[in-house]
């Protein structure tokens, strides 16, 4: 064999091995068909696990074991943020909104970092220290692997989150609980901090949420007695008043269709528009940690199941279920809407199908309704 012909097969060789490479490290996650459910999936399986996710303008954005990835289109490669080494999603929620985002630093949860979404190399920490000397033994609270550790404001100006200590155990709020906060500037060129403090009020028993840009959270104190405050941006805090004997507190607070939304523990889900006067909507057990709004739905989800609610402003709304076929066994940790298709997030990998096709595949539930009541843990 002359030494050109062995030359030109080395070539031939090391361009088919390169190639090679270049598909595996490219395309490292894959498109399942097969279902009901189109299956975006790694094949690392770790990195499956995703905490949230959102969909932000023409992306769609997820977090979990693998960081944040970036997507233009399901289908294809995803544009991977500068968090991509952090594997710290197992134990808690992200917080995404369509502007900012919150995780931990690692499993200490002594330390998170706020970023701008969609540059999440603009970002900043802090720390329980950072607010007060004597907070140096302090940690964040972690409620549970799917309830949010914080709230942004409307504005994507102020942080909220409850901190612990001193080496409290995890996932409970001890009487030396406190709600803090920190105030932020985003301008576009990097995230900057630019205040911090707390409120010496009754501990918080779990995350509560902004609407019209004061924060609302349900307290539980020493003579167990549950109270819903009110905190404006100015840090003055005004007790609210308590229409449904609220002996079981608030598992939820959400905004829908510019109204706020509560779930107490009892399943009762109400909603008003000052915080004040209040309208019973119906009673979902057991409580829940999220609830969307997608067009002129209400999603929630528990476990590997799916549901909607419709005519949610009628005397008895009514409760959906979504197709889960080939979704068994994956637990659900966002719902959204992404150019057309209904996108759920879970802990093995993430599922679309159209969002019209699936809304027409919802059934009525009846077998678990009691009235206005849905067990939707039957």
């Amino acid at each position: 064999m002359n030494k050109r012909l062995i030359n030109l097969l080395l070539l031939i060789i090391i361009l088919i091995i390169t190639n090679s490479c270049i598909f595996r490290v490219k395309e490292y996650i894959y498109v399942d068909k097969t279902g009901y459910w189109n299956r975006v999936l790694h094949f690392d399986t770790t990195y499956n696990y995703k905490s949230n996710g959102i969909s932000v303008g023409e992306r769609f954005y997820s977090i979990g074991k693998g960081g944040l990835a970036i997507h233009d289109d399901l289908e294809k490669h995803p544009i991977v943020g500068v968090s991509n080494h952090n594997t710290f999603g197992v134990h808690y929620k992200h917080i995404m909104t369509n502007k900012s985002l919150a995780m931990f630093n690692d499993y200490t949860y002594n330390r998170i970092r706020i970023s701008s979404i969609i540059s999440p190399d603009r970002s900043s920490f802090f720390s329980p220290y950072d607010i007060g000397e004597e907070f140096r033994n302090y940690i964040f609270l972690v409620l549970s692997y799917n309830s949010i550790f914080g709230a942004f404001n409307e504005n994507h100006t102020r942080f909220v989150t409850v901190i612990t200590g001193p080496y409290p155990p995890l996932y409970s709020a001890g009487s030396n609980s406190y709600l803090v906060y920190v105030d932020y500037i985003d301008d576009g060129n990097r995230l900057s901090i630019t205040d911090m403090g707390y409120w010496n009020t009754d501990r918080p028993t779990g995350m509560g949420n902004f609407y019209k840009n004061k924060f609302y959270y349900n307290s539980y104190n020493i003579n167990g007695t549950n109270t819903l405050f009110e905190i404006s941006s100015d840090n003055s805090v005004r007790i609210m008043p308590d229409p449904f004997n609220m002996d079981s507190g608030v598992s939820a607070f959400f905004t829908y269709q510019d109204y706020l939304f509560i779930q107490l523990y009892n399943g009762l889900v109400a909603y008003s528009n000052d915080a004040e006067n209040w309208q019973a909507v119906t009673v979902i057990r057991p409580a829940l940690t999220d609830w969307r709004g997608i067009d002129d739905y209400l999603f929630i989800y528990l476990m590997d199941k799916v549901y909607c609610i419709g005519d949610v402003f009628d005397s008895v709304p009514t409760l959906y279920g979504l197709p889960v076929a080939n979704m068994e066994g994956a637990t659900v940790t966002s719902v959204s809407k992404f150019k057309g298709d209904l996108v759920i997030t879970t802990s093995n990998g993430i599922y679309y199908q159209n969002f019209y096709q699936v809304m027409n595949d919802k059934e009525t539930i009846t077998s678990v309704s009691r009235g206005n009541i849905f067990n939707i843990g039957e």
